[in-house]
């Protein structure tokens, strides 16, 4: 008879280092705070459609189309991405048992806040000051 393969190691005892436990803690942080952004953009489109109009009382954001995108981006691409940035890592860490690797946690860690992709839209807006962002950007 096969020996099943162990779902968790025996992880008793084990505490993440509290250095991992801070960055980990951090990008929960920011996904939740990206949640509750798009919750109230995704109120404010509501509102909107039944013809009260709250939309402007958001920084930047003058129409429905505006703050539909803000929805969009804080709930599907920040949270989902941050939350799941703390979410895998912690969960991998404490089915081994083992710490995680501090240099790649910070390199997410910074990813997550930098993003390479704002490094090339602003790479992009030296080359075209004035032009508009093209869509696919977004």
């Amino acid at each position: 008879m096969a020996v099943p393969t162990p779902t968790v190691s025996d992880p008793t005892g084990y505490e993440l280092p509290m250095d991992q436990r801070r960055v980990l803690r951090w990008m929960i942080y920011i996904g939740y705070a990206a949640l509750t952004a798009g919750v109230f953009h995704g109120l404010a489109n509501a509102l909107s459609y039944a013809k009260i109009d709250v939309i402007g009382y958001f920084p930047a954001l003058h129409t429905y189309y505006q703050g539909l995108t803000a929805h969009g981006v804080a709930n599907v691409i920040i949270f989902t991405f941050s939350f799941s940035n703390a979410f895998l890592p912690l969960m991998t860490a404490r089915a081994r048992g083992r710490p995680l690797s501090s240099r790649l946690l910070w390199a997410s860690f910074i990813a997550l806040l930098v993003g390479n992709m704002l490094l090339v839209l602003r790479a992009w807006r030296r080359e075209h000051p004035g032009a508009r962002i093209p869509l696919l950007v977004y």
